[in-house]
């Protein structure tokens, strides 16, 4: 899902607080900093566009992607808050619903490893960018024709 669907969804549950806002879109900050551009500065855009094959992120990218979708970290970070402050942090929550929402909505790659370093498990939802991504490469075929 995208940032601002994960931020408009997050205010509807956290209203205005600003620290759960973050939390609730931060887990996507590796990525869309990191990959988006490479792909873009690599000239791979055109290639996706018209294929609809999104190349390998890096090593790196992925494993950073896996820790902030794991609701194994997210957990542990709330029981420490809870050790600590005596209450699980609204933040916290906002990591861990954003976790949710991804699960149904994240298709193969990208979906999330929920039990990671644990284990790989990933539960393959229904992706909009693979949805999106051939039929916008179909349109720009015929376009092209």
């Amino acid at each position: 899902m995208d940032p601002l669907s994960h931020a408009l969804i997050t205010r509807i549950f956290f209203g205005k607080d600003k620290a759960s806002l973050a939390a609730g879109v931060g887990p996507d900050l590796p990525f869309w900093a990191g990959y988006y551009p490479r792909v873009l500065r690599s000239g791979g855009m055109r290639h996706v566009l018209i294929t609809g094959d999104w190349p390998e992120p890096p090593p790196g990218l992925k494993t950073a992607y896996d820790a902030t979708h794991s609701l194994v970290l997210a957990g542990i970070a709330a029981l420490l808050a809870r050790m600590l402050t005596g209450r699980v942090l609204r933040p916290l929550l906002a990591w861990a619903l954003h976790i949710l929402v991804d699960i149904p909505t994240h298709g193969r790659a990208w979906s999330p490893r929920i039990f990671w370093p644990l284990s790989d498990y990933a539960f393959a939802g229904v992706s909009w960018v693979e949805v999106a991504t051939p039929t916008l490469a179909k349109l720009l075929r015929r376009v092209g024709r």
